[in-house]
């Protein structure tokens, strides 16, 4: 599972802040952010409100992107809107193919020591 590399970069980085974010387009980045707040123990609804504000206060211009031939693109809309049911669906099926978010990183490799180790460099940086 690809999103194994990324807990195994936060993992090797307790202390220090790990950035993460998407090209264009906000999927790969927000379903990051919806593991870590699920496995901090946040409630669906608030993961749900939190994708949604993503399209709603953008900070950045969502017309422009810079290609990496140095070329400015207008950006497709549709990459960057949030629809909550995409990420409701999301919630879902962790819970019908994994029971828990806990079950889902023990499915990704990691054991229970991780998990909570994982859970409390999360919660450390959220206060």
């Amino acid at each position: 599972m690809r999103h194994q590399k990324v807990f195994d970069i936060f993992l090797s980085h307790p202390v220090n802040r790990v950035l993460f974010h998407c090209t264009a387009g906000k999927d790969r980045t927000d379903i990051i952010s919806m593991l870590i707040l699920a496995l901090c123990g946040i409630e669906d609804q608030n993961i749900i409100t939190n994708y949604k504000v993503s399209f709603t206060n953008p900070s950045y211009d969502p017309v422009l992107l810079n290609t990496s031939n140095g070329q400015n693109e207008t950006l497709n809309m549709n990459l960057l809107n949030s629809n909550p049911e995409l990420m409701q669906n999301a919630l879902s099926y962790l819970k019908t193919n994994f029971k828990s978010i806990n079950h889902y990183f023990l499915e990704m490799g990691f054991d229970y020591q991780q998990i909570d180790q994982l859970k409390t460099i999360f919660s450390e940086n959220f206060q």
